[in-house]
């Protein structure tokens, strides 16, 4: 059994975190993003869980703050599946410190060879080795505005 979901989490797990491009990205993205992934060109990961949070948005510390027409991301994320070998991240953040928990994130689309972005493999795995997994830091990555992932003012507007 073990071999087949390996097999299984190999070819789902190449998409991970395009869901939130094709439900609320802009045509833009979708045609940029999608049609690598689904091409097998690209691989992506979802950028959500973190270390002393997990996927609870309550418990979110990464943070990404206006700077001209960026954004600047900083944070930590953990067991983010294709972490290592992605070429971009949906990553969740807070981009409205201001609002109440579950309405202060938003999703960023990050490229994985950025600037303040450090990826390190998770080893020695029990369960599903064939899965890459990683920790991830975000160290004043510069994000462009234009890599919001829905409403164009979610992130000033919650």
């Amino acid at each position: 059994m073990q071999g087949r979901y390996g097999i299984a989490m190999s070819l789902v797990a190449a998409g991970f975190g395009m869901e939130s491009i094709y439900q609320f990205g802009t045509e833009e993205q979708k045609k940029t993003y999608l049609s690598k992934v689904c091409s097998g060109e690209w691989v992506i990961a979802g950028a959500f869980t973190e270390p002393d949070a997990g996927t609870d948005v309550a418990g979110y510390k990464t943070q990404a703050v206006k700077d001209g027409s960026d954004y600047i991301l900083n944070g930590n994320k953990t067991f983010i599946t294709n972490g290592t070998v992605c070429n971009y991240m949906v990553a969740q953040c807070i981009t409205n410190p201001d609002k109440k928990a579950h309405n202060s994130f938003s999703l960023l689309i990050v490229p994985a060879d950025a600037k303040g972005v450090s990826k390190t493999k998770i080893q020695g795995k029990m369960g599903v080795r064939s899965s890459d997994t990683a920790d991830i830091a975000f160290q004043d990555v510069r994000v462009p505005q234009s890599n919001l992932v829905g409403w164009k003012d979610k992130a000033s507007s919650n």
